[in-house]
């Protein structure tokens, strides 16, 4: 019973609420979340904005090019049409 209270113990802070070093972290951390949901906010902006590239492609006036320029847009708007998505570490999606 005595290591569990004084791991209890341990866990405890004490640092005041109002002191400065409260004040220090607690603008740290609300700092990193909003550097954070900056990331989260342009990453998603990016990924709507990419979503219209073909439909500006089509409203285009790119059927009176060359051939070679024509099957280039038509490669292009076929590869668009999958969603980008910006990842953290290979696994979350922004």
């Amino acid at each position: 019973m005595g290591r569990q209270r004084r791991f209890t113990q341990e866990l405890q802070t004490k640092v005041p609420v109002f002191g400065g070093t409260f004040i220090f972290q607690a603008h740290f951390y609300l700092t990193i979340a909003l550097q954070l949901s900056m990331y989260c906010w342009f990453a998603n902006e990016v990924t709507a904005s990419f979503s219209q590239v073909p439909q500006a492609i089509c409203q285009s006036n790119w059927v009176v090019g060359n051939h070679s320029f024509k099957r280039s847009m038509l490669i292009n708007m076929i590869r668009m049409n999958k969603p980008i998505y910006f990842m953290i570490a290979s696994s979350k999606a922004l």
